[in-house]
């Protein structure tokens, strides 16, 4: 009998060790939020708007992409977060939006060129990074179905939930082409 198996008795030496069965991680957030969802999706009993925690707490009805009838598809503008559900009614049309409109049409493009969509489905003024991961998979959603020829992110709430990251700097990527993780 080997030196390491003296003084056990039979029991000890026939078992064999059980290993530890692993547990499973759960995907991150991060992981989530570059497959797209359906948008009738969002709601009270989806686990990722339960994470977030926006629509227990506003109220107010999922936002939409707005589109123009005869949309031509050249400009997908990917918005900040509506403050108030009023807001979103016709982005083109408050103060930013005739900004926007007047901007487009220096550059050539109309209203049909134009759609917009929020980082959120929700209003909030400043949502987390979570929040806005929460949200993304509704937004690749948006961006594969319209199939936009361009993205313009309108702020640094846009370009978190475009590029699905909290490092970027808007000023830095500014003017810059970017990649949207998700989104072929």
């Amino acid at each position: 009998m080997p030196d390491s198996q003296k003084g056990k008795s039979s029991k000890q030496q026939s078992r064999p060790l059980k290993k530890k069965p692993k547990k499973e991680k759960a995907p991150s957030l991060k992981m989530l939020s570059i497959v797209s969802e359906p948008l009738n999706e969002a709601g009270p009993n989806r686990p990722l708007c339960v994470k977030c925690g926006l629509c227990q707490n506003t109220g107010s009805p999922f936002q939409t992409p707005w589109k123009s009838e005869g949309w031509t598809g050249k400009l997908l503008l990917v918005g900040p977060p509506p403050v108030e559900s009023h807001d979103y009614v016709r982005p083109l049309e408050p103060k930013a939006g005739k900004l926007i409109r007047s901007i487009a049409r220096r550059a050539g493009l109309g209203d049909t060129d134009i759609a917009f969509v929020s980082a959120t489905r929700c209003t909030v003024e400043s949502p987390s990074m979570d929040q806005l991961r929460c949200c993304r998979p509704f937004l690749l959603e948006v961006i594969k179905r319209l199939k936009p020829a361009n993205i313009l992110g309108l702020g640094k709430y846009a370009l978190k939930a475009l590029t699905n990251t909290n490092n970027q700097n808007i000023t830095k990527a500014r003017g810059k082409n970017m990649e949207v993780p998700g989104y072929e």
